[in-house]
């Protein structure tokens, strides 16, 4: 059975096979394939961004030739895969895109299998492959030697003479550049000189880029204008700070000392830290100035006339009961509860309440007359008119 090389994939016969046809094979073998491998040419047409090239066993194909061109429907930059076998290459990148060119990591695939070469637009490049990574076959040119001038757009100057290059260069002296003599030595040439200006015969103008000074800069002195030229401060001390002066020169100053006291009258309040920055303050605000005083709620009550069971009755506990001489002032027709009147030690501030209710006895008006009740029994009536009734004889006189 027929095997095939690794580099060019050329048939193999093996001994005692192909009788009759063997011809016919090694024809093929040394009339095409390696005819092909060694100065034949072929045109490939890329139609995607990865595209690698036929290659077929004792077949022609496109990875055999010697010289490639390539163009491509892709409208984009490209990239060619070579069979993994060592092979120079001829390569014509006949399109408008780069093409790099790799090995593959086996024949037919896409994925590159190390380092490849990028082939510019329109360029023809020799390359050569150990079967992993591509390189470009000459990369060293001791010397070279030009038929004819290197153009300006391939980085040459287009002449073989110095003026020449100057020409095509646009820098012909005394009309592109100023001459240092001659035609063109004089002129407005809009001319920024930087670097050490040491070798002036005399000061910069501060409108020429210079300081119109010779003042030395002092080591930590800080630089400042006089109006017409450029000064240095003095170095100052440590902890200085520079205060401006107005339109004469600034000097240094003392930094101003820490707070040290802060008076807040009498307001009971103390500074307790001394910084420059935010101030601490402890102690308690006076009732005399909006505070109370204390920095509990039972201490603000005292200092405030508010204790619960002396100054103000309580809910409950001590102080709950007693005589506290309360007022009752308003209308109480919307009461909806007239035994909040119960026990009124003093009647006229009831004015206008609908119910007045002691132990037993009740009094309100009701259906526009007054109401007597004893507990829940209507004992009397007296209407708007006088008319009293009762539910007993009236005595009309006796002992109460």
């Amino acid at each position: 059975m027929s095997t095939y090389s690794p580099s060019l994939r050329i048939e193999l016969i093996t001994t005692g096979d192909q009788a009759g046809t063997w011809g016919n094979t090694t024809n093929t073998n040394l009339g095409t394939l390696i005819e092909s491998s060694v100065a034949g040419y072929t045109s490939v047409s890329v139609t995607s961004a990865n595209q690698a090239f036929t290659a077929l066993n004792g077949a022609p194909d496109e990875a055999r030739h010697m010289t490639i061109a390539l163009t491509t429907t892709t409208s984009a930059n490209f990239a060619v895969y070579a069979p993994p076998a060592e092979k120079t290459y001829v390569i014509y990148n006949a399109s408008s895109y780069t093409a790099t060119l790799y090995n593959s990591t086996v024949i037919g695939n896409t994925t590159a299998a190390g380092v490849g070469v990028a082939i510019p637009a329109g360029k023809t490049v020799t390359v050569w492959s150990d079967g992993t990574n591509f390189a470009f076959q000459n990369n060293h040119l001791s010397s070279l030697t030009l038929a004819t001038d290197l153009a300006v757009a391939d980085g040459g100057t287009g002449a073989s003479t110095a003026s020449g290059a100057r020409t095509n260069l646009g820098l012909v002296i005394g009309t592109d550049v100023p001459s240092p003599t001659g035609t063109g030595a004089s002129g407005t040439w809009g001319i920024n000189i930087s670097g050490n200006a040491a070798g002036l015969s005399s000061v910069l103008a501060v409108a020429s880029g210079g300081t119109n000074s010779t003042a030395t800069p002092t080591a930590g002195g800080v630089s400042y204008g006089t109006g017409s030229a450029y000064a240095f401060t003095s170095a100052g001390t440590s902890g200085q700070v520079l205060t401006s002066n107005g339109s004469s020169a600034p000097t240094w100053a003392s930094v101003p000392a820490n707070v040290s006291s802060i008076s807040f009258g009498t307001t009971g309040l103390t500074p307790s830290t001394t910084t420059t920055g935010a101030v601490t303050v402890a102690g308690t605000l006076a009732v005399a100035n909006g505070g109370t005083g204390a920095t509990t709620a039972a201490n603000a009550r005292t200092n405030l006339g508010l204790v619960i069971g002396t100054d103000v009755p309580s809910p409950t506990g001590t102080g709950a009961s007693g005589t506290w001489g309360i007022n009752i002032s308003g209308n109480a027709a919307t009461a909806t509860n007239a035994t909040n009147a119960t026990n009124a030690t003093n009647a006229t501030n009831a004015t206008n309440a609908t119910k007045l209710a002691t132990t037993n006895f009740t009094v309100e008006e009701s259906g526009g007359k007054l109401i007597f009740k004893y507990g829940a029994t209507t004992i009397a009536s007296m209407t708007s008119a006088g008319v009293f009734t009762a539910l007993s004889n009236v005595v009309g006189s006796g002992t109460p």
